[in-house]
């Protein structure tokens, strides 16, 4: 299976994270990441790609990519992957990935629904920005004629593009049963705690992810793959490190108080 996802100068940290999470959860697996602002992801965290091939030889690969009049959300659903699968997981570039056997949970949704893919119907027109699917059905990638590529939400195209190839849509399909995987890390908008000041309103404590999943993020987060990814950061990449602090602070308060409504 393939993680792809897409990442713009403002997630680069994120970039370098995603990776991690994938394979240690999920070490049969190979991830993609499409980058825009390639050379200077490539200069600054160049440590961090030298400690994958190491680490993950032939795992993990940075892409540069051109995304003119594409709506950044979409870019991760319409270009396709230089890295080959027999499935691919399209999510976002802020989730720790923590779940194990993410191909099976989809394989077996997929059979569960009659589908030819596993995601889930917000409303008629629009599915969720988690996408799994057989690579060959997903690519080449069909886009509907007409559509405005720098406004329409990027949920709502991926549905045009399922429609548009004709796949069958799950039957019967309820939206709990959309998985995350793991935590996600909305550095940039969903408050976790009420201290915190964003311009998107607050929602259930904790916003990030449950509690199964902050446990599994603090098992996961003392491994040795993690301790040595951190070994190789530079002192100076502080963007990346004050997110792995502050997820880390943000995961042990969640844990200690598991019961605390913090919504203001």
């Amino acid at each position: 299976m393939l993680f792809c996802t897409y990442a713009n100068a403002k997630y680069h940290a994120f970039a370098t994270l995603y990776p991690l999470f994938a394979l240690i959860s999920n070490p049969y697996a190979s991830v993609e990441i499409l980058l825009s602002d390639y050379k200077f992801f490539a200069n600054y965290y160049r440590n961090v790609i030298e400690f994958y091939k190491k680490v993950y030889p032939d795992k993990v690969r940075y892409t540069p990519v051109n995304i003119k009049g594409i709506l950044p959300n979409s870019v991760r659903f319409l270009l396709e992957p230089t890295k080959r699968a027999k499935y691919v997981y399209i999510g976002d570039i802020d989730i720790f990935l923590l779940d194990e056997n993410i191909l099976d949970y989809h394989l077996a949704f997929m059979e569960r629904h009659n589908s030819d893919f596993s995601n889930v119907l917000r409303n008629e027109h629009q599915l969720t920005g988690l996408h799994f699917i057989p690579f060959d059905k997903m690519y080449p990638i069909s886009i509907p004629n007409n559509l405005d590529l720098l406004r329409l939400n990027d949920e709502v195209l991926l549905c045009h593009m399922m429609r548009e190839k004709k796949l069958r849509f799950p039957v019967d399909a309820e939206l709990n049963e959309r998985k995350i995987h793991g935590l996600h890390i909305s550095f940039f908008s969903r408050p976790p705690l009420t201290s915190m000041t964003t311009f998107d309103e607050f929602v259930n404590f904790p916003s990030w992810g449950p509690l199964e999943q902050v446990e599994k993020y603090l098992r996961v987060r003392y491994t040795e793959p993690v301790k040595n990814f951190i070994k190789c950061l530079s002192p100076y990449q502080i963007g990346l490190r004050k997110i792995i602090q502050f997820v880390d602070m943000w995961a042990f308060f969640v844990k200690e108080h598991p019961n605390t409504t913090l919504i203001a």
